[in-house]
């Protein structure tokens, strides 16, 4: 059982519902995705603006193996990781190993986490799939694994400029998804932008 405010866990994030299944940071005073819309502005933003799906298409015809790296500034309820999973599930065999890493200094709690998710029907299988692992609020990496080991899932529970300080990668896409910039200035600055190439 992790204990709350030990030294090596996080607090899950205070949320206001507001009724609905969409969570609000009482913290940063911003929502976590739009009411209306979010499933498709990841795929138009996040994955349709990098080229996913393309990028893995193009990879699978070539000899070398090394998966596609995704990084992502703040996880949050996992709504971008789940939208490329469903993405990769839909492309032609063989397909090209992904790699998605995201940072989150404020993991949410496992019920908060079903229930953001549940605004998301037709991610249902996948969700389902992130809730089976996801891990308690323990500062550092955690390695989650989907499609017999094709996909992997690093999140990392800690501050993003100390995870990505102590991490070496580097991505082929990034997923920059805080929360908005006036209102999260440390997921916005540029020493962290200078790692984050």
């Amino acid at each position: 059982m992790v204990e709350e405010n030990s030294l090596y866990s996080l607090n899950h994030p205070e949320l206001d519902w507001k009724g609905s299944s969409h969570p609000y940071s009482t913290t940063f005073t911003d929502i976590y995705y739009p009411i209306e819309g979010a499933l498709q502005q990841s795929r138009d933003v996040f994955i349709g603006g990098n080229t996913i799906p393309e990028r893995l298409q193009r990879r699978s015809n070539q000899a070398d193996n090394s998966p596609l790296v995704i990084g992502e500034l703040g996880f949050g309820a996992g709504v971008n990781f789940l939208a490329t999973l469903q993405e990769w599930s839909q492309l032609q065999s063989p397909k090209h190993p992904l790699h998605y890493i995201s940072v989150e200094n404020a993991p949410l709690h496992p019920v908060d986490l079903k229930r953001a998710l549940s605004a998301f029907p037709e991610l249902s299988s996948f969700s389902e799939e992130l809730l089976a692992q996801y891990p308690p609020p323990l500062r550092g990496a955690h390695r989650l694994h989907f499609a017999r080991n094709q996909v992997t899932l690093d999140l990392l529970f800690q501050d993003a400029l100390e995870a990505f300080e102590s991490q070496s990668f580097t991505a082929d896409a990034w997923y920059l998804d805080g929360f908005d910039p006036r209102r999260n200035d440390s997921l916005w600055n540029e020493k962290l932008f200078k790692i984050v190439r």
